[in-house]
């Protein structure tokens, strides 16, 4: 029994930019719902990278051990590509319903115990994958004639093209799920390409049918690329309001920005506003006229105020019921 032909480098090298894009573009979508869900701070971080690191290291040298075991190593990575995409959204809608699970209402502080065993086992569902098919990568990479700190590379280059991405791009203008499912879609394709790649001649240049026909191939993971963008943003959008609708029964709208998530929740007439899941105000508070009128009127004659938050919570309009010459108010 002959053993199977490795794949070429160039395939290899693809699906691990496609790794470390996707791997890096996850734990930021991860790190920021977990805030979102359980109103993190610093040491919500420190354990969600520390479960990140101990997951991916238990893949990387726990399962990979078994690797050479397998008969079809490009077969064994092409199929834990593509599973990356449903066990990133499985992970998200986890992570979006874990608060009905616990039983915890809305806005309520979910208590520490909860949040720590969450925070150490959701990632299993990913980071274990990712660091078994880096460490199937590298194999297969010496095996077609590169080299380990060739790997390294190009999962870096994944890695830091991800990294600016997810901060400047897909932040602003995706969704959560929009964002890890147009990444976990590059693995997709990254896999198509592996599970069919012809291996190299001697030469190190393409075998078979895709060496016939380069522009054919080239038109074809094109087209890969727009379906997985359409699918990412349609299928994304859908997840995404289903999934907050788990958490905000009442929603009214949802807004993802650089530092936090938003939301609002309606109910006959009356608005509250959340930030990272802690009530932030409510439209029908009364709040902002203690707050306003008792220092105004302790002043013998206010003119000038500065008004630091709580002008969307209603501050600014009971400031404006005094006889003052000038508001400035600033929103942080």
């Amino acid at each position: 029994m002959t053993a199977a032909k490795p794949p070429g480098t160039f395939d290899v090298s693809v699906a691990l930019v496609a790794l470390g894009f996707t791997a890096t573009v996850s734990q930021v979508v991860l790190m920021r719902e977990l805030v979102a869900t359980f109103y993190g701070n610093e040491l919500l971080y420190g354990l969600a990278l520390l479960a990140w690191l101990v997951w991916t290291a238990v893949g990387a040298g726990g399962i990979a051990r078994y690797v050479d075991r397998t008969p079809r190593p490009q077969q064994v990575f092409a199929a834990g590509l593509a599973a990356s995409l449903p066990l990133l959204a499985l992970q998200l809608m986890l992570l979006r319903g874990i608060r009905q699970l616990l039983g915890v209402p809305p806005g309520a502080f979910v208590e520490f115990g909860d949040v720590l065993l969450v925070t150490l086992v959701i990632p299993v569902l990913f980071c274990p994958l990712s660091g078994f098919l880096f460490t199937l990568a590298v194999r297969l990479l010496v095996a077609a004639g590169g080299s380990a700190g060739q790997a390294y590379v190009r999962e870096s280059v994944g890695a830091v093209a991800g990294g600016l991405l997810v901060s400047l791009v897909f932040i602003h203008w995706l969704d959560p799920f929009q964002t890890v499912l147009l990444a976990s879609a590059l693995c997709v394709i990254a896999a198509a390409r592996v599970a069919r790649s012809p291996g190299r001649d001697g030469r190190g240049a393409p075998t078979g049918d895709r060496a016939r026909r380069p522009l054919g191939h080239l038109v074809r993971h094109g087209g890969l690329a727009v379906a997985g963008l359409l699918f990412a943003v349609a299928a994304g959008g859908f997840l995404n309001t289903a999934t907050l609708r788990w958490q905000w029964p009442d929603l009214a709208a949802a807004v993802d920005s650089p530092y936090g998530r938003l939301v609002a929740r309606s109910r006959a007439g009356q608005h509250v506003f959340f930030v990272n899941g802690q009530l932030a105000f409510e439209s029908q508070s009364t709040f902002p006229e203690a707050v306003i009128h008792l220092p105004l009127l302790a002043h013998p004659d206010p003119r000038r105020v500065l008004l630091i938050g709580g002008g969307l919570a209603g501050d600014l309009r009971e400031v404006l019921r005094h006889p003052v010459e000038r508001v400035v108010t600033v929103e942080l």
